[in-house]
C-alpha cells in the first residue's frame, strides 16, 4: 500500500503573515524589556546613592562629626578628594592603584551608575545640555595629584570657592582663602532630609554650572538625589535648578531659590 505524503511547503503569503505576526510580538516585546532594563538600573543606581550616604556617614561618625571634606589641597603636590578619602578610609571599595584615566574603569563600586558610559572620561558640559553624554561619563580622581585614584559617576554638592561657606562640601583651603580650611559638621545641617549630598551629574561646582545635574535616567528626565539624611530619590531635571539660574544659587539670600524650590535644598542656609 502506497502512503502519500502532502510535502507542500509554506506560500508566500503564509510566510509574509508569520513574519508580520513575529514584527508585532517584537514590537510588544522590545519596549516591555527595554523599559525593564532602564528600570533596573534606576534601581541599582538609587541603591549605590544610598550607599555613598552611608559611607559618608560612616566618614563623619569616624572624624567627630565632621562632613568629608570636598577636597583637601595636600602637601607635596598630593591632594585628596571626597571619593578618595571614602576609599582609603575603607568606607568604599578601592580600586587597583594601577587604574588611569582611561577604560577600563572601575565599576564594582557605589561610586559608579550603571546608566553611566564607559567610553572614556568627562569632559566638559556642552551648554545647557542636560542630556549631554558627558554627563554620563565618570570623572577621574587619580595621579599625579591623588594618590589613591578613584573613577566616579556622580556629582557633590560642594564648591572649591565658597568663602562664605553656604554650601555643604568645602574645598580645604578654600580657592579664594589659603588660611580657610571650615569644614561644615553634619549637626549643623537643618534640614538634612532636603538638603542634596550627591546627584547624577558631574564633579561639583554645580551650583555655579547647573548642567553638571544631569537627566540621567527614564528617557533623560529624572535625576537622582541621596540626601544628607541617607534616603535617595528620584525626581524629573525640571524640578530642580536649571541652567540660566546660577545666580540664584549663589545669591547672598536663598529666599528666591527656596520660593521657587521649597521641596530639595542646595545650601546650608536654607
Amino acid at each position: 500500500m502506497r502512503i502519500r505524503r502532502d510535502c507542500r511547503g509554506f506560500t508566500l503569503i503564509e510566510m509574509l503573515v508569520v513574519i508580520a505576526i513575529i514584527a508585532l510580538l517584537a514590537s510588544l516585546i522590545f519596549p516591555a524589556v527595554s523599559g525593564a532594563l532602564e528600570r533596573s538600573k534606576n534601581v541599582k543606581c538609587l541603591s549605590n546613592m544610598r550607599q555613598l550616604g552611608t559611607a559618608m556617614f560612616a566618614y563623619s561618625t569616624a572624624n567627630k562629626g565632621k562632613i568629608m571634606p570636598l577636597w583637601i589641597k595636600g602637601g607635596g603636590g598630593v591632594d585628596e578628594g571626597w571619593p578618595t578619602l571614602l576609599q582609603k578610609g575603607g568606607y568604599l571599595p578601592s580600586p587597583p592603584e594601577s587604574i588611569t584615566n582611561k577604560p577600563p574603569f572601575f565599576t564594582k563600586s557605589p561610586l559608579y551608575c550603571p546608566s553611566g558610559l564607559t567610553d572614556k572620561v568627562a569632559g566638559s558640559i556642552t551648554g545647557d545640555n542636560l542630556s549631554d553624554p558627558n554627563g554620563r561619563r565618570p570623572m577621574y580622581w587619580g595621579s599625579p595629584y591623588y594618590d589613591h585614584p578613584a573613577h566616579v559617576w556622580y556629582g557633590v554638592n560642594g564648591r572649591t570657592w565658597d568663602p562664605h561657606h553656604r554650601f555643604p562640601l568645602h574645598k580645604v583651603p578654600d580657592d579664594t582663602n589659603p588660611d580657610d580650611d571650615w569644614v561644615a559638621d553634619l549637626s549643623s545641617i537643618r534640614n538634612p532630609s532636603k538638603l542634596v549630598f550627591a546627584f547624577d551629574g558631574v564633579a561639583f561646582n554645580a551650583a555655579a554650572s547647573l548642567a553638571r545635574i544631569q537627566a540621567r535616567h527614564n528617557k533623560n528626565t529624572t535625576t537622582n538625589l541621596v540626601f544628607f539624611d541617607g534616603h535617595v530619590a528620584s525626581v524629573r531635571r525640571d524640578s530642580l535648578p536649571m541652567p540660566g539660574e546660577e545666580s540664584m544659587m549663589t545669591a547672598s539670600n536663598p529666599s528666591q531659590l527656596t520660593q521657587k524650590y521649597p521641596d530639595i535644598y542646595w545650601r546650608l542656609d536654607q
